[in-house]
């Protein structure tokens, strides 16, 4: 019996650190018209200044330059693989009009 309470603590903590993890995470609310766009616009702000800072933190452990590198590499292979097959369905389209 003891080990279901240590079991409960531990998916409490768990779920406690996923619930401060979120917390962490910006709004990035539209907020209402009562408010006006510079409130708007300082809050979009904010929440911007507090990502980059977010991510400038993590770029002590994870190497966050190199991911970026790697996420544009994939991408942009994949723009480039979807390019071709765009060239080559408008070529087949053509080929099959012309007799």
């Amino acid at each position: 019996m003891q080990e279901l309470g240590l079991l409960e603590r531990l998916i409490v903590s768990v779920f406690n650190f996923f619930s401060y993890m979120i917390d962490l995470i910006p709004s990035f609310e539209l907020g209402s018209t009562q408010r006006g766009v510079s409130s708007f616009f300082s809050s979009l702000s904010a929440s911007i200044d507090f990502m980059s800072d977010l991510i400038a933190g993590a770029g002590i452990l994870i190497p966050v330059v190199d991911v970026f590198i790697i996420i544009s590499i994939v991408v942009g292979f994949r723009v480039f693989m979807f390019t071709v097959f765009i060239i080559n369905w408008v070529i087949r389209r053509i080929a099959d009009v012309i007799p």
